[in-house]
């Protein structure tokens, strides 16, 4: 009878631990994740893409701060920086037409997103490489460059 009731009171320890291990908070996983790729670049005006030196796979986290600034080339235009002018691109010459002109680009398989001054997203396609761009619908006839610092977390 001794040995059933330790038994019995072992199992119940043990569900309970186990259940413990699946509601893992957002902390403790973010502790568990490696970082797999920092770099920094270095987004010139005249730059079309940008490789980061970052290859993503499925679920990566990735992070991106930006500083610096550009002109455009627009005549009677001051300078700006990754979070670009206030208004959106609007035109096909741009590389995303609904992002603000002139601010820094994240670009996942051929597929830009806005980075501004910094983003983070996770990854979910099937591999790509990371690129940056400024969306400039003219790259070479302004001046300036984004400093983008890009760390990429896996696990």
């Amino acid at each position: 009878m001794r040995f059933k009731t330790v038994s019995a009171r072992f199992a119940v320890a043990a569900a309970v631990a186990g259940s413990a291990l699946v509601g893992v908070t957002p902390a403790q996983a973010a502790a568990t994740s490696t970082i797999v790729c920092e770099e920094t670049k270095q987004v010139e005006e005249a730059s079309y893409d940008v490789n980061s030196g970052c290859w993503l796979q499925y679920g990566d986290r990735v992070q991106i701060s930006a500083y610096g600034s550009i002109w455009s080339g627009v005549w009677l235009t001051g300078q700006n920086g990754p979070q670009g002018w206030t208004n959106m691109a609007g035109d096909s010459k741009f590389p995303m037409t609904n992002a603000r002109a002139f601010s820094l680009l994240a670009k996942t398989n051929g597929n830009y997103r806005y980075a501004g001054t910094g983003t983070t997203f996770t990854y979910y396609g099937s591999g790509s490489t990371l690129y940056l761009r400024i969306n400039d619908d003219a790259p070479g006839n302004g001046s300036g460059a984004f400093t983008a610092e890009v760390t990429v977390t896996r696990g």
